[in-house]
C-alpha cells in the first residue's frame, strides 16, 4: 500500500506549485515506530479527517499484529485537553 505525502507551496503569498513524495505504508509505520527522541517524546500516525489512528506507541506495533487493524479515535489515547483542542479544534468531544 501506497500513499503521497503532499503541500503546497507559497512565495511571497502567492501559491507557485505542490510538493510531494509517495511512500510505502510499511515504511512511514516503521519510522513512526522507531522515533525515539528521548523519554518524554514518542511519534503517531493519524487520519487527518477523522482522527482514526493509524501507528501509536499503545498500539501494538504492525509486525506483532496478524488480525485486520481496528481503527481506534486518537483521543481514546491522547486524553489531555490541550491535545484535542489544539490538533482537533473540529472535532466535537
Amino acid at each position: 500500500m501506497i500513499t503521497t505525502v503532499s503541500l503546497p507551496c507559497h512565495h511571497n503569498g502567492k501559491f507557485i506549485g505542490v510538493v510531494g513524495v509517495d511512500i510505502t505504508m510499511s515504511d512511514l509505520l516503521a519510522d513512526v515506530t522507531y522515533f525515539s527522541q528521548g523519554q518524554s517524546s514518542y511519534a503517531f500516525l493519524v487520519d487527518r479527517t477523522d482522527g482514526r489512528t493509524m501507528m501509536h506507541p499503545l498500539l501494538p506495533s504492525p509486525s506483532s499484529v496478524t488480525e485486520p487493524p481496528l481503527f481506534i479515535d486518537v483521543r481514546s489515547l491522547e486524553t489531555e485537553f490541550e491535545f484535542n483542542s489544539t490538533v482537533y479544534p473540529s472535532i466535537e468531544r
